[in-house]
């Protein structure tokens, strides 16, 4: 008689050989994010500063004391200039390199960790999701220290958790409690992103919600929130956040995306506009085939009439997509839709593995699959891709940053520890290079409130009370914007012969050494001597 193996014995074997492809492909995919995020550490210097910069400025004013938003302009939320300040208080970088690499090597560090709780939480959707998304970051500044970026990763796996709750599965409390603190940071972070913040804790928590144990996930929620509120003077954060906001960016992007109309219908009909709008990029294309899975998976749900969770799905990605720019924009362009983008992704991927795991919708899920694997392909090996460029990273980093350094440098070598310096508008990070404060009562002024009373009338009282001993004006400036009444007050420096934006107050001459002097000729500054300019001919 033969001993015919039982049916638990073969289901393990079979649950150990998936565990054992699983844990394969997860050492996989991690060491592929690494290869990623080497090509990421290369490009460190792309671009130049960005947001980023007025985040890290914000934060260097903080370690000299000042308090967020009434001793400095900054009108975004404060988790990011929070997490700046702890990077620059722990890390104590001395140069420019160092300060964008700690902030980069943070942002590789957080990423990387939620890639292994999303790969862990979502195994076979997750690693898909990660295998697309971390190549394609890029091209929506991804990489970058930005809210956005952080929010795309909590968003795909607050997106996930929401899934499973919509298909009957039980949320674990650790899956509550990671559920509601990614709740807070998104609402924290970036201002754009409340409405989505909270549609996720109403959606995951709501009073309807069958989930035990709901008390908890709102306690925490709202203690990290009172926590945080505490932390900041209440008037000023909702003035400079609030109001300066409604009367500026927002008042702007309602109207340049007529978001009061056709605009913002788009915002819900972006998966379609894909197809028949915008630029043809690289990163055009990959949109295209994304958008493709999502209307077989949407065309599917529809079919099964699960309406409220097509209309949820839709809600959520629109609530992402509030910045819409046309479908194919990159870069500087494009980063607003960053979380929109990791969200996007994070649907199709986990609805198709779910699906290949359904004998009744196998078909749907191959097709999508085959879709997907064939983006991500194209995505990884296409010359197209950044992955695949050469760079020189050390001129690279030269031509982003060269002229925040260089100023930055000879305003240093200048000047005295108690100096104070001022920036007009633009180039935020020449403060930190400088290791000088501010002689503004905001820290930094901005283009955004350079229209605004409060603060251009504190310009007008420090120009009058306590001038700058350094005033500096970005290249695109036509003319220096010093008050007439104080010009005479200045001196203006030349860089390699050539007249700069860079000026110093007479009284200031006096005290600068020769030392000092033959150290900032070396860079390439001495004082401006205007041409004589010849008699005119009788």
């Amino acid at each position: 008689m033969i001993n015919r193996p039982s049916t638990t014995s073969k289901k393990n074997r079979q649950n150990w050989l998936h565990r054992y492809v699983f844990h394969f492909m997860s050492i996989a995919v991690i060491l592929f994010v690494i290869r990623v995020f080497y090509s990421y550490y290369l490009r460190i210097g792309a671009f130049g500063c960005f947001d980023d910069c007025h985040t890290i400025t914000s934060a260097y004013f903080m370690t000299k004391g000042r308090m967020l938003y009434s001793e400095i302009f900054y009108n975004h939320q404060m988790l990011m200039p929070y997490s700046s300040f702890v990077i620059q208080k722990i890390l104590q970088p001395q140069t420019l390199y160092q300060l964008i690499l700690s902030h980069r090597l943070f942002m590789m560090g957080t990423a990387l960790l939620l890639d292994i709780m999303i790969l862990l939480r979502f195994r076979w959707g997750g690693a898909a999701f990660i295998l697309l998304y971390e190549p394609t970051k890029f091209y929506f500044l991804g990489d970058r220290f930005l809210p956005e970026a952080l929010i795309a990763y909590l968003s795909a796996y607050l997106f996930g958790l929401l899934l499973l709750k919509w298909h009957g599965n039980t949320l674990t409390r650790l899956d509550q409690l990671v559920g509601a603190i990614f709740c807070w940071f998104i609402i924290f972070s970036r201002e754009p992103y409340i409405p989505l913040g909270i549609l996720f804790f109403l959606f995951l928590f709501g009073v309807r919600s069958k989930i035990p144990f709901r008390i908890e996930p709102a306690v925490v929620f709202l203690i990290f929130s009172a926590v945080t509120l505490l932390s900041v003077p209440i008037p000023d954060y909702l003035f400079t956040v609030g109001t300066v906001n409604a009367t500026t960016v927002l008042k702007g992007e309602v109207s340049s995306n007529n978001l009061a109309g056709a605009g913002f219908i788009s915002i819900f009909l972006y998966p379609l506009i894909i197809f028949w709008q915008g630029k043809w990029t690289f990163i055009r294309y990959i949109l295209i085939g994304i958008s493709s899975v999502f209307l077989i998976v949407t065309g599917t749900l529809l079919r099964d009439r699960k309406f409220g969770m097509a209309v949820g799905i839709l809600l959520l990605l629109a609530s992402a997509a509030i910045r819409v720019v046309p479908p194919g924009m990159m870069f500087y362009e494009a980063f607003h839709l960053l979380p929109w983008y990791a969200m996007f992704i994070s649907f199709v991927c986990l609805f198709i593995f779910r699906y290949l795991q359904q004998r009744s919708r196998r078909v749907m899920g191959i097709a999508g699959g085959v879709i997907l694997l064939l983006v991500t392909s194209y995505a990884v090996f296409s010359p197209s891709s950044f992955l695949h460029e050469s760079i020189d990273s050390a001129q690279e980093f030269h031509v982003g940053y060269a002229q925040y350094s260089l100023f930055g440098e000879a305003i240093k070598t200048l000047s005295t520890p108690s100096d104070k310096l001022f920036l007009e508008q633009w180039d935020d990070v020449i403060y930190w290079v400088a290791g000088l404060d501010s002689s503004y009562q905001y820290g930094l002024f901005t283009p955004i409130i350079a229209s605004t009373q409060r603060y251009t009338d504190a310009r007008e009282r420090m120009f009058m009370q306590n001038p700058p001993d350094f005033y500096y004006c970005p290249p695109h400036f036509s003319s220096n914007n010093i008050p007439a009444q104080n010009v005479a007050s200045y001196v203006q420096l030349a860089m390699n012969d050539k007249p700069t934006c860079l000026f110093i107050q007479r009284k200031k001459l006096e005290t600068i050494t020769h030392t000092q002097w033959n150290d900032a000729k070396r860079l390439g500054f001495t004082v401006f001597t205007p041409p004589e300019v010849p008699d005119p001919v009788r």
